[in-house]
């Protein structure tokens, strides 16, 4: 069965069992949304070949939360269409699925599982050549299995399991794509109320189907392994604060192309803080491989923006988003974002050994945007947000580009 099925099935559940468990009123809910906005640059492209378009979108959602007993069911499906004015071989339908069940017995044992997938155009900030300047749908699945005993324990014991794909359209990224599977136990101690440190191994196996393009049209497929032992502290500062981190001992090495190989230290830092009623700020700092930020997530204005196709040795990444409430209608959002990647390149010979390129070398980005929502009743809402960006290189593993897009939406939702 395809992993979409699955997901889909699983949403199917979801809702058939909102009415047998006498579901509240809003269990349920439906919204649809109409989008329209502008790029400046639409495939990112260097300066002097930039290509300006605008768009237009219509979306349909549908979502369940629903809590029965020690139970909690999440699902939601949402439908997308876009159309673009000039490159109208960019017009995309897609779609992002969510099935999560959580829950726990009586005594110390919990679980989680987790389904999502997405499918929308996917982003060109690695389109370097102009045959990549073409239409170019992504994929991506993610699964995620969690069990933890120990629930009110001072020590509790954990186990997580998660499979994550990628895969585009054209055949241009096809060396983009690849397969993850990783597996940690950790055990976790928590000496106080508000603070808890855990400790534990990882291990994670990937692969890239299609790594490597050969002479005859064929392609080698480039495997690669990873070792962690992570290190991570949750610490309630107060009520309002949290501060949390994670710091790993990595070893990343792969079977045909050494050029991502990596040892060293890797982790996060993420502090989240309610300084009023009103006021809403959050900041995260991460460093690690290019294969565990290609699913780095962040809710920016109100959206979830994913970077995906990070194929870099090493990228560093800071965060901040400012939410504020100016009114009881009118909200206000703010996000920056800067980010350094370390890239290599390498070769295979003849004799199947390696050469690495000596054009190496790192890029930096930086993007900031901010938005405003409007709702103009309990059910419709309007907002629109302006965002830019900006990247410079040293190699030509990476090209420089800047660029603005603004966008507007309105959506009404049933409560």
């Amino acid at each position: 069965m395809r992993t979409e099925q699955v997901g889909l099935a699983a949403l199917v559940v979801c809702l058939g069992a909102v009415p047998s468990a006498r579901a509240q009123d809003n269990a349920l809910r439906f919204s649809a949304g109409l989008s329209a906005g502008s790029e400046s640059n639409v495939f990112r492209a260097p300066p002097g070949e930039e290509i300006r378009d605008h768009y237009a979108g219509a979306s349909l959602s549908a979502s369940v939360d629903e809590t029965i007993g020690r139970q909690r069911l999440q699902s939601s499906l949402t439908l997308r269409h876009s159309d673009y004015s000039r490159r109208d071989d960019l017009d995309n339908t897609g779609y992002g699925l969510l099935a999560d069940w959580s829950g726990a017995t009586a005594g110390e044992l919990s679980w989680k599982l987790s389904y999502a997938t997405n499918r929308s155009l996917a982003s060109y900030a690695s389109a370097l050549e102009p045959e990549r300047r073409v239409a170019n749908v992504e994929t991506s699945r993610q699964f995620i299995a969690a069990a933890q005993l120990g629930r009110f324990a001072q020590w509790i014991v954990s186990t997580t399991y998660s499979h994550r794909s990628i895969d585009y359209s054209a055949r241009a990224y096809a060396q983009d794509q690849y397969r993850l599977d990783s597996l940690g136990l950790s055990g976790q101690w928590r000496p106080l109320g508000p603070l808890s440190v855990t400790l534990g191994p990882r291990l994670t196996q990937g692969r890239f189907p299609q790594a490597r393009l050969n002479a005859d049209g064929s392609a080698s497929e480039d495997r690669f392994e990873r070792h962690d032992l992570d290190l991570s502290s949750t610490w309630a500062i107060t009520g309002a604060s949290t501060l949390s981190g994670r710091l790993s001992l990595t070893r990343q090495r792969y079977d045909l192309l050494s050029d991502r190989d990596f040892s060293g230290a890797t982790g996060q830092l993420a502090w989240d803080w309610i300084a009023t009623g009103k006021t809403r700020l959050s900041a995260q700092l991460s460093r690690d491989t290019g294969s565990e930020t290609s699913f780095f997530t962040v809710a920016l204005l109100g959206q979830q923006v994913r970077g995906t196709g990070d194929n870099s040795q090493l990228t560093t990444r800071l965060l901040t988003r400012l939410d504020h409430d100016m009114t009881g209608k009118i909200s206000f959002n703010a996000a920056a974002q800067i980010a350094q990647r370390s890239l290599a390149a390498s070769s295979l010979l003849g004799n199947g050994g390696v050469v690495l390129n000596d054009e190496a070398g790192r890029e930096r980005s930086a993007s900031l945007s901010v938005g405003v929502r409007y709702a103009a009743t309990r059910s419709v809402t309007l907002g629109c947000d302006v965002t830019h960006q900006r990247r410079t290189s040293d190699t030509v593993l990476s090209t420089t580009y800047r660029g603005e897009s603004i966008s507007c939406t309105g959506r009404v939702a049933t409560r």
